[in-house]
């Protein structure tokens, strides 16, 4: 046995495919730092909808990230990760769009088009 070493780069680049994944945010930007020898720090900012939780969309964020970095690192004993998520803005919610109904003519048709001949 011994030990694969990761770029911040890769680390970075994973968790942000993972974060583009998630519905509820519309952009995101991450970057990866390592401030001490044992501890790593993952700076989040995104962006969602207005129409949103930004609390529960954060927690959902923030999970997501630290599932994602389990899965590709296995860290010593004693090495922190801090994710420090913000939201770094907000755009107009867009309702789901319905399907129309189709017009019907008087006859309870669908209208298709003019039928000849037309008196």
């Amino acid at each position: 046995q011994g030990t694969a070493r990761i770029s911040l780069r890769a680390i970075q680049a994973s968790l942000l495919r993972r974060v583009r994944d998630l519905d509820e945010v519309i952009r995101a930007r991450i970057t990866v730092r390592r401030p001490a020898d044992k501890r790593l720090k993952v700076d989040v900012a995104y962006t969602t909808t207005d129409d949103r939780n930004a609390i529960l969309v954060s927690e959902s964020l923030r999970r997501a990230l630290r599932e994602r970095f389990e899965e590709i690192v296995h860290p010593e004993e004693g090495f922190e990760v801090e994710f420090d998520v913000k939201i770094d803005g907000f755009v107009p919610g867009v309702a789901p769009v319905e399907p129309k109904p189709e017009s019907e003519s008087e006859d309870g048709e669908p209208f298709t088009g003019p039928r000849y001949p037309i008196d």
